[in-house]
């Protein structure tokens, strides 16, 4: 698991940096629920946490974030990345030696740069297709089970799906290569609805509060940047931006059963 990882080296790296701060937030809030407060700010909190602690992680929260702004967090960033590269490198490493087959995550590992470090291994660019209703239906799902667990580490924002998805896919006129035909009305209604469902800044109670989500500009942005005022027409198609060995569709398989059926296949 990439996020697992990626996460444990993060929070290692602030708690080095930031030993006082991190025990003050770590007193009133699960291990679990660290890494999506520190770095995106949702949070909550522990039942039963006074509000004078909610008060004094928050305040500690803000002054990590400042400072690896000022520090610039490019740098910390890189840090945190080159050890996570190495510790996945590693897992790679072991997994071929032990002839298995490995599936990664391309969010973070890029096929091209698998190939040249394990050069003579066979890479499968595989995508995970489901239309954009579907998907915001996952990440909703997503988010209120994160909820109901209080385990806010599977929680996710509107900043992380909606750029992913638009770097995966366009939409085209035209029916060649698609994988899916939507109605434009329906794509609008979808980043209204989006729009509508957007926090507010500073929008907290005593135990949760929830920031850094899309701005309604930035948003509008990505609309334009997907759906652009140039491209015409009432049915729109799906198409891939880039090219892929599978194509798994969610609505058919889910995507466990057909990642297994296309691993015993190679």
């Amino acid at each position: 698991d990439e996020d697992e990882v990626f996460n444990k080296i993060w929070l290692e790296h602030i708690a080095k940096r930031f030993p006082k701060e991190y025990k003050v937030i770590s007193y009133v809030m699960p291990y679990c629920n660290l890494f999506q407060a520190l770095k995106c700010n949702i949070i909550l909190f522990q039942e039963g946490t006074n509000e004078v602690d909610c008060k004094a992680a928050q305040e500690c929260i803000q002054y990590i974030q400042e400072q690896l702004a000022v520090e610039n967090v490019s740098v910390f960033r890189k840090s945190v990345f080159e050890e996570f590269e190495i510790e996945i490198l590693h897992s790679i490493q072991k997994g071929l030696l032990k002839n298995q087959s490995i599936l990664l995550d391309r969010w973070y590992n890029s096929p091209c740069r698998i190939q040249e470090i394990f050069a003579g291994i066979l890479v499968k660019r595989v995508l995970v297709f489901s239309s954009l209703p579907a998907t915001l239906e996952k990440f909703n799902k997503r988010n209120y089970d994160a909820r109901i667990s209080k385990d806010t580490s599977n929680c996710r924002l509107y900043e992380h799906v909606i750029p992913s998805y638009i770097n995966l896919y366009r939409l085209s006129p035209y029916s060649k290569n698609a994988l899916f035909s939507c109605k434009r009305a329906e794509i609008e209604r979808v980043f209204d609805n989006i729009e509508q469902n957007l926090p507010t800044d500073g929008a907290k109670s005593k135990l949760t509060s929830r920031f850094h989500d899309l701005s309604k500009e930035r948003l509008e942005q990505l609309k334009n940047q997907f759906l652009p005022v140039e491209l015409v027409g009432d049915i729109l198609f799906i198409t891939p931006v880039d090219a892929y060995d599978l194509i798994i569709h969610t609505h058919l398989v889910t995507p466990h059963q057909a990642a297994l059926e296309f691993l015993k296949r190679i």
